[in-house]
């Protein structure tokens, strides 16, 4: 995909994303479960607001929107890479990859550093965990890796080592 045009997939599913979790919170705060899965959610909304694209562009959008709502996204792709030994954020625009015992650094980054905080909060909301200017550095332990992160005052900065199969 050009990079024109994955700039406008992000801008367009964050868009739909917005609405996704503007109907979601209307839902909860109307005391409602959810009427739909996530994804088929984003997949009506998806159909609702950019009809006009060919049905694959659709899908991509629908996958970028659960990406960025509940995966971490940009790092998905490097995370799903059996090659990726670790992953290390150091700014929202700064993204490096460990291969074969060697640093690299990537073309993956994150819209804003409020995006890559959101999915420091995603790693480590399940484990009850927080990084903020109370709490500025963590250390966790996932399933199958490692997750360290640090908070203001300065960028959001993270780290993931993985080992196992």
């Amino acid at each position: 995909m050009s990079d024109q045009r994955e700039k406008d997939v992000a801008e367009l599913a964050a868009r739909i994303r917005e609405r996704l979790v503007d109907r979601r919170r209307a839902e909860a705060a109307a005391g409602r479960a959810p009427e739909q899965a996530l994804e088929d959610s984003a997949q009506a909304l998806v159909e609702e607001h950019a009809a006009i694209l060919p049905p694959e562009l659709r899908q991509v959008v629908v996958e970028r929107i659960i990406r960025d709502s509940v995966g971490l996204g940009p790092l998905e792709a490097l995370l799903a890479d059996p090659a990726v030994e670790e992953v290390m954020v150091n700014r929202h625009d700064r993204v490096f990859v460990e291969r074969r015992g060697r640093l690299e650094p990537t073309e993956v980054v994150f819209e804003s550093e409020e995006e890559l905080r959101n999915a420091i909060e995603r790693i480590l909301a399940p484990l009850g965990r927080r990084v903020d200017e109370l709490s500025p550095m963590v250390d966790a332990r996932l399933a199958r890796s490692r997750s360290a992160a640090s908070a203001p005052p300065g960028p959001a900065r993270t780290s993931w080592s993985s080992w196992g199969p």
